[in-house]
């Protein structure tokens, strides 16, 4: 009875009920109630009750009472009001792949006031995004205003669309999102049978939250959360949302002795990789991959669950390695984000650094957040192609494993930006390996500003410093760059005496510097008279150190 009356509910819904194009050619063929009924075999699936009653639960200070809404009233609330919007969202995840999906849904803003939102609240208000695997992202109540933009390409200067809103997405490339319901396990495979199809990707649902991108090439893909469950507008004010556990059917021994790290033949060529420690809140640091596997009271080797799976991972906590790296009075940071060598990007709950996450496997009992350099004795190697691969130690040589939330794992980790990052134009590994070393300095408004072209004076102090010069006072009182200058021509390695420090550097110029400074048989850099970047040398020289 209760299935009947939803699909006569759903009956007058479509025919009787005019829907609000609130946006680009919003169309019901993204709605999961939309093929009740279909003969297809496949998109009969998105009919399922399952998808229709599960639930977002709005809560918070900011908020006037906890409530819920079910997928289905979301999708109505789409198509019958002006909370609706379908648009192409620019997204690039971990490889740099991009893609440019449809997706339809809800605004995110408008729908927080109609679910009654305080509208006197400062723009600097948090908003928490819960997934059900527990994975969570905060944006303020101005970034849900100011909206985001849409990229032609990856590589696209500027941008094809701006203030895309911040969307509860439902539907990607006119096809409704599937994903685990109440019924279902996060860590469940879907299949065609569950409505998924691989040429649309609509994976992520029932509920999704959609962001564009705040610049060109931006790694956005993490803060796109799957599978939403709860928004937490201000303060949580006692709301808990709790991740998915099962009944203890193990126990979690793990196996003793032997050595797990890469101080072993064939291992051992990754000893020398590094994590980069930087941000505002940050004691800037660089270590390799042998000094994280030598911090003893830091170690720790335990089952993590992933995908419905365990395995046994060893490796640093992250907790100490950031307690040991905050800046005087700052006794926990604000906000720590975890960088891959890629770019992909994925911002870690504080409160689960802190205190750990319940165990998938033992309810009551609490993993701590781990940089892995090995699983199941075997040392992380970089991917399937490194001879020692063996079918499950790839994605290292460190890779950040969060219990039961596989989501945030990120694979070869490379970075730990400590509250906002150093630079707020770039996540660069090598901008921030740079900065952490002390070879770069950046600008006094917290920017690096990658792709502008990069002075002579620039480049000479980088170039030097990189080359192990030590830093140099302007001579005399005249630009600030000149004591470099000067250093270089007493030491024989500089070119003009009269060279106009503020004048963009030729790659002529870069090249023959790069050539002298490290004794180089060639440049490590394409001639020309074009202008190198400031990434670029970047770049360079950290392939250089």
């Amino acid at each position: 009875m209760k299935k009947l009356l939803l699909i006569l509910t759903i009956l007058i819904c479509l025919f009787c009920a005019a829907p609000v194009l609130a946006a680009d050619d919003l169309s019901e063929s993204a709605a999961h109630y939309y093929y009740v009924g279909n003969d297809d075999q496949i998109l009969a699936q998105y009919g399922k009750t399952d998808y229709l009653y599960d639930i977002l639960t709005f809560a918070g200070s900011g908020m006037s009472k906890i409530t819920a809404y079910t997928v289905l009233e979301l999708e109505n609330l789409a198509f019958t009001t002006d909370l609706g919007y379908q648009n192409t969202y620019s997204l690039v995840t971990s490889g740099n792949i991009y893609t440019r999906p449809i997706m339809t849904g809800i605004k995110v803003y408008d729908l927080l006031l109609y679910a009654g939102m305080d509208q006197n609240l400062p723009d600097s208000t948090p908003v928490r995004f819960i997934s059900k695997d527990g994975y969570s992202i905060s944006l303020t109540l101005g970034q849900l205003q100011a909206g985001y933009n849409c990229y032609a390409s990856l590589t696209a200067l500027t941008a094809e669309k701006t203030k895309l809103p911040v969307m509860i997405s439902f539907g990607s490339n006119g096809l409704p999102l599937v994903g685990p319901t109440g019924t279902q396990a996060v860590y469940q495979e879907f299949t065609a049978a569950d409505g998924y199809s691989t040429a649309t990707d609509n994976i992520g649902g029932p509920l999704r939250l959609t962001i564009g991108q705040s610049y060109t090439g931006e790694n956005n893909a993490s803060y796109n959360s799957k599978w939403l469950a709860a928004i937490i507008v201000g303060d949580a004010n006692g709301y808990v949302y709790t991740r998915e556990t099962v009944a203890a059917t193990t126990d979690d021994t793990v196996p003793e002795g032997g050595d797990w790290t890469h101080n072993q033949a064939g291992y051992n060529k990754y000893l020398n990789n590094t994590l980069v420690i930087s941000g505002s809140e940050a004691k800037a640091a660089v270590l390799t991959v042998a000094d994280l596997e030598s911090l003893q009271s830091d170690i720790v080797r335990q089952y993590f669950a992933a995908s419905g799976g365990r395995n046994v991972y060893e490796g640093a906590v992250l907790r100490n390695l950031i307690e040991d790296h905050l800046i005087d009075g700052v006794k926990a940071p604000s906000k720590v984000t975890v960088v891959a060598q890629d770019g992909y990007a994925v911002t870690i709950d504080v409160g689960d650094i802190i205190n750990g996450i319940e165990s998938f496997y033992q309810p009551e009992k609490h993993r701590d957040i781990i940089l892995a350099y090995a699983i199941e004795d075997l040392p992380l190697v970089a991917d399937d192609t490194d001879p020692l691969y063996n079918g499950a130690n790839a994605n290292g040589p460190l890779l950040l494993v969060v219990e039961n939330t596989v989501s945030k794992w990120v694979k070869g980790a490379s970075q730990i930006i400590i509250g906002d990052s150093s630079f707020a134009d770039t996540y660069s590994m090598d901008v921030n390996r740079l900065f952490a070393i002390g070879i770069i300095g950046g600008y006094n408004n917290g920017t690096f500003r990658p792709s502008d072209s990069v002075s002579y004076g620039e480049a000479l102090k980088m170039i030097m410093l990189t080359a192990g010069y030590q830093q140099q006072p302007a001579a005399g009182g005249s630009h600030w760059a000149s004591g470099y200058l000067q250093q270089a021509i007493q030491a024989g390695l500089s070119v003009d005496n009269n060279i106009n420090l503020d004048q963009p550097i030729s790659r002529n110029d870069a090249a023959t510097l790069l050539v002298r400074f490290f004794s180089l048989t060639e440049a490590p850099i394409s001639t020309g008279d074009g202008v190198l970047t400031r990434i670029e040398l970047a770049e360079i020289l950290n392939e250089l150190i």
